[in-house]
């Protein structure tokens, strides 16, 4: 049978029993002193009583008609627990809160994509993901998990404070302070400006190694100009790719390939107030040994020549091998973070999910079945009805 999502016509229960049911077996006990030897095996599993009271009749059909259809126990459906506030307090980077690396067994899962706050997670709350055979899974966190430095060899350069020293300009660019509220707060905004309709753009660069993957990525705002580009090539720009972007949608606009570049990934993300943070990813230069020249143009409405001057906001942009990662907030060239936080968890991880799968921190979901071969509803005088249903998670 498919697996199918509870009614989300269906009011929240008037009562929840929920906790694990562990797996364990005594091994016996001691007749002289009573201590007893106790097995833990895998196959720990969440169960929980839901009642309902007086559902109305709209309710308590689409209920009767729900549970018919599930034909006892060999029915699955998908449900989460309506008694959970809280889903961990730690902030996400743009990128989103994932699991680190695949093949993990056992109590512990790596995460990473937490990005602020004093706590990723507090003891007792529940988070979900989606395993590889595409079924949502429940864990309990077991203890406080502080907030860590994230960790990556990966970064080339980043500068927080965009200006006339930092950046390479060519054209018409300048590039001052601004002093209203950044991506990361205030004053952490610089503003990007071409003075005439002749064009230009400001850059960094870096020494890359041949037929590697490197991504540029910038946080970009709408000023007076409602478009940009961001571009990742060689110094020569005979090989890279071109992203044109709509600074008021985030929209992505055309994608051009410079001579041989492979294009390996093009994203923008929805930031806060406006931001937005784009990326390129892709391998630069596959025969030679070059700079990167990492590029913020500026123009009006996404077409290949500037027709007038006008500024963007900017801030945050970076250069790094390999896949996009978390924003560093450094102005150094080259640092080490952690990126990488342990979570302990219950029940045991049964099935590894792969790397980089979304971690479900709001109202997350289990395949779950009824333990009942036979349910009914019970009928009140008038048009209501009540229920109590058995449910275990479903274990595969």
């Amino acid at each position: 049978m498919p697996i199918v999502a509870f009614p989300a016509a269906i009011r929240n229960p008037n009562s929840i029993r929920f906790g694990l049911a562990a797996n364990t077996q005594s091994g016996g006990r001691s007749p002289f002193d009573g201590t007893e030897q106790t097995l833990a095996l895998p196959g720990a599993k969440w169960a929980a009583e839901v009642r309902w009271n007086t559902l109305p009749e709209a309710q308590w059909r689409i209920m009767q008609a729900f549970l018919a259809g599930l034909r006892g126990r060999a029915g699955r459906f998908t449900w989460g627990p309506t008694h959970m506030p809280r889903k961990g307090d730690g902030g996400a980077d743009s990128v989103g809160r994932r699991v680190l690396s695949g093949s993990q067994t056992g109590g512990t899962l790596l995460v990473t994509g937490f990005d602020g706050g004093s706590f990723a997670f507090r003891a007792g709350d529940i988070f979900g993901w989606t395993g590889p055979d595409g079924r949502p899974q429940l864990r309990m966190v077991t203890d406080d998990v502080a907030m860590t430095d994230r960790t990556s060899t990966n970064l080339l350069l980043q500068s927080n404070a965009l200006d006339n020293a930092a950046w390479t300009k060519s054209g018409t660019i300048t590039a001052t302070a601004n002093t209203s509220a950044g991506p990361l707060g205030p004053t952490t905004a610089d503003t990007l400006t071409c003075t005439s309709t002749s064009g230009g753009f400001a850059s960094q660069a870096r020494t890359i190694t041949a037929g590697a993957t490197y991504t540029f990525s910038a946080w970009l705002k709408a000023g007076t100009m409602g478009w940009a580009y961001i571009q990742l090539s060689n110094a020569g720009q005979t090989n890279g790719i071109r992203q044109w972007v709509n600074l008021s949608t985030g929209a992505l606009g055309t994608t051009s390939t410079l001579g041989t570049a492979t294009l390996v990934d093009v994203q923008t993300r929805s930031v806060a107030g406006g931001w937005y943070r784009f990326w390129v990813t892709c391998v630069v230069d596959s025969s030679t040994t070059s700079a990167v020249s990492w590029i913020v143009p500026v123009t009006a409405n996404g077409g290949s020549a500037q027709t007038s001057s006008g500024t963007i906001l900017t801030g945050g942009a970076q250069l790094e091998a390999g896949a996009v990662t978390l924003y560093i907030d450094t102005t150094t060239a080259t640092v080490t973070r952690t990126q990488s936080l342990a979570v302990p968890i219950t029940p045991d991880i049964r099935r590894s999910p792969n790397a980089d799968t979304p971690l479900e921190l709001l109202a997350p979901k289990a395949v779950w079945m009824v333990t009942d071969d036979q349910l009914g509803m019970e009928y009140e005088r008038g048009v209501f009805a009540s229920t109590t249903l058995q449910m275990e998670e479903a274990l595969f």
